[in-house]
């Protein structure tokens, strides 16, 4: 087959892999070819490249169902999560190190093994538990309320007023 293109020696393989015609197909999409009389394609802003893909681009036709707001949102955070360029080291320094420090070196100094910690905190849970038990027992058994009498169970069809 003959070609009238100027350039009919190079290699379209590149325009048949983006279903174009190799014939019309130019150099590179964003030039503007003097011969095919077409204007220059141009991307105006970063927003239309996200909201238009690549014709072809398998990866990319599944974000087109993404809003955009929400994929700059999603890129934002993606960013956030990488972190300070170059990373940085980030150290705490209490203002009072002896003083904050005081409680781990005193459960350090009296149950030394892991055993004991342990138990302390196991010990802790039964105390705060029981308590928490005591609590609800009186306020949901309450017999007599000073003042206003015993209460009444209150059924869900029940109207006061």
């Amino acid at each position: 087959m003959a070609s009238t293109h100027p350039e009919a020696g190079h290699d379209n393989g590149a325009a048949h892999a983006r279903g174009l015609d190799p014939e019309s197909a130019s150099a590179t999409p964003w030039t503007d070819d003097a011969r095919s009389g077409n204007p220059p394609l141009e991307q105006t802003s970063s927003e239309e490249a996200l909201s238009s893909p690549a014709p072809n681009d398998p990866s990319a036709s599944r974000w087109t169902s993404i809003v955009l707001p929400l994929r700059r949102v999603s890129r934002a955070v993606g960013n956030w999560i990488k972190g300070p360029q170059p990373p940085q080291i980030q150290k705490i320094r209490p203002f009072f190190p002896r003083l904050q420090s005081w409680p781990i070196r005193i459960l350090n100094r009296y149950l030394p093994k892991r055993r004991q910690k342990i138990t302390l905190l196991l010990a802790f849970y039964f105390c705060w538990l029981l308590t928490f038990v005591a609590i609800l027992h009186h306020s949901a058994f309450a017999n007599d309320l000073v003042g206003y009498g015993s209460p009444t169970q209150i059924s869900c069809t029940a109207s006061y007023w």
